[in-house]
């Protein structure tokens, strides 16, 4: 009876000294994957704020090239400039979206 005790007691022990290094694991990964996914969003938002600003300045741009056309040229072909420079632009963040992507 007693080495039956004392195999009972010994399982116990082992099964707690497991329970807690696997919460110390899983304690120890939540903490890394909470501060990747805190990274990401703060990434996520730099990107963001960057791309609208960026938007932003290639419309201004689109409209600088519009009106400096439009005195010269008239305004169809003002239009035909900064819709020809805006379909470049496109263009050119396809392709590179697309090759980021691809590989």
């Amino acid at each position: 009876m007693k080495d039956v005790t004392e195999f009972i007691v010994k399982v116990t022990n082992l099964l707690e000294a497991e329970a807690r290094a696997a919460y110390d694991v899983v304690h120890a990964d939540t903490r890394r994957m909470r501060d990747s996914v805190a990274g990401l969003g703060v990434g996520l938002l730099t990107a963001a704020g960057g791309g609208i600003i960026i938007l932003i300045g290639v419309l201004f741009w689109l409209g600088a090239i519009y009106f400096a056309v439009r005195e010269v040229a008239g305004q169809a072909w003002g239009a035909v400039a900064a819709g020809g420079a805006g379909l470049l632009i496109g263009v050119g963040c396809v392709l590179q979206a697309r090759r980021m992507l691809s590989s």
